[in-house]
């Protein structure tokens, strides 16, 4: 009896130690990837010193040359993309009358959920299609790559964009559901038994 007691200590030290050593390297891993924060050098839905609603293009403009990006104007819209030596997100700038309205961060290298959550803590809402997701009241928006057909909300989802924005564009309360976790569609979605969203 005493030799199966030390056994079962010997294990459970062993297993602390390997939980221990896993909790260790997964802290170390968990490191965001996202472009944003809320902290840093300006907190969202400011992003690298561009603050939607005050920044001027022409400061934008120093603030992403200095960083490498190569700016192509379109009218209304400027795009920068970044230096071929760097991974960094493709950052498109909204204007009016001069003035940063929008900064857009799209196709930004490896970007997934779980960073953003990471980053920004869980959304405020989200769209009932489960893509669309609003951020720091509406001020940040991350839409997400479409889903296959059976496919369910993870940490590991690829995000195809960014919105900041000065005034909240959050959700319409229609067609908005409250953050559940990575829970199945259906969990979302018994609270709205009537709506529509995906025809697979």
């Amino acid at each position: 009896m005493l030799k199966f007691l030390v056994l079962q200590m010997m294990m459970t030290a062993a297993l602390l130690a390997l939980i221990g050593m896993a909790m260790g390297i997964g802290s170390v891993q968990a490191e965001s990837r996202s472009p944003i924060q809320q902290e840093g050098r300006c907190g969202v839905p400011c992003w690298s010193g561009i603050q939607p609603g005050e920044t001027l293009i022409p400061q934008a403009n120093r603030i992403l040359i200095s960083q490498g990006y190569v700016a192509e104007n379109t009218g209304s819209r400027i795009i920068y993309t970044p230096p071929d030596d760097v991974p960094g997100c493709i950052v498109s700038l909204q204007h009016e009358e001069a003035v940063v309205q929008q900064t857009r961060l799209s196709i930004c290298p490896g970007l997934r959920l779980g960073d953003i959550l990471l980053a920004l803590g869980q959304p405020d809402q989200m769209m009932t299609s489960f893509l669309t997701m609003d951020f720091a009241g509406g001020t940040v928006r991350a839409q997400l790559h479409m889903m296959d057909c059976g496919e369910h909300l993870s940490p590991f989802m690829p995000v195809q964009f960014i919105v900041l924005t000065e005034h909240s564009t959050a959700i319409q309360e229609a067609v908005a559901l409250q953050w559940q976790g990575f829970a199945l569609p259906w969990r979302y979605l018994r609270s709205r038994p009537n709506l529509v969203v995906l025809a697979c």
